[in-house]
């Protein structure tokens, strides 16, 4: 897949260009024709570097999608929604951090943010961090998905996609993930 940048801060572009260049592959493009997608960042990076990495995998095949991050971060991102819509995607995956909410707090929280912005839910499929919403605003129906990142098992106060990274090194390394092994 390739990754179109649409109101998107130059920091995450320069973190996207940079690991592009680190593979050998361009995975940004500067015009697109139609977007069917956008993936919007709820925080920054790693998200930005892990979306060129997985961009790299596919190896350009596929659709053109967008990518957007706000200069704001959490669940102000979601305030956001109606400008993505502009551009007439059918879909919309959120990436946002748990931080430190309880993640069915969290998802309340999304829900009335996307109704003060005149976002309708005409429903709601969910498997604890992972919530597909069937949506409307004015004569426009699209499908919202969130993923919010974090693990419970991870022993942190806050959780983020660093924690399936956290995960990931428990498996490969064969390490116990603990707060006496990172406070060192």
């Amino acid at each position: 897949m390739k990754l179109y940048p649409f109101m998107t801060v130059d920091s995450v572009v320069r973190n996207i260009v940079r690991v592009s260049r680190m593979l050998g592959f361009d995975v940004l493009v500067s015009v697109v024709g139609e977007l069917r997608c956008f993936i919007v960042i709820g925080d920054g990076t790693p998200e930005d570097e892990i979306l060129a990495l997985i961009a790299y995998h596919l190896n350009g095949i596929g659709k053109v999608i967008g990518i957007a991050k706000p200069e704001f971060v959490g669940i102000k991102v979601f305030e956001l929604i109606p400008m993505y819509l502009v551009q007439k995607v059918g879909s919309i995956l959120v990436l946002i951090d748990q931080e430190d909410y309880d993640v069915e707090v969290l998802i309340k929280e999304i829900e009335d943010r996307l109704k003060g912005h005149g976002v309708a839910i005409e429903s709601r499929r969910d498997k604890g961090r992972l919530v597909v919403y069937g949506c409307r605003r004015g004569g426009r129906r699209f499908r919202l998905i969130v993923v919010i990142n974090g693990l419970d098992e991870i022993p942190f106060e806050k959780h983020m996609v660093e924690d399936h990274l956290l995960k990931a090194a428990k498996i490969l390394l064969r390490e116990q993930i603990d707060n006496v092994f990172f406070e060192i």
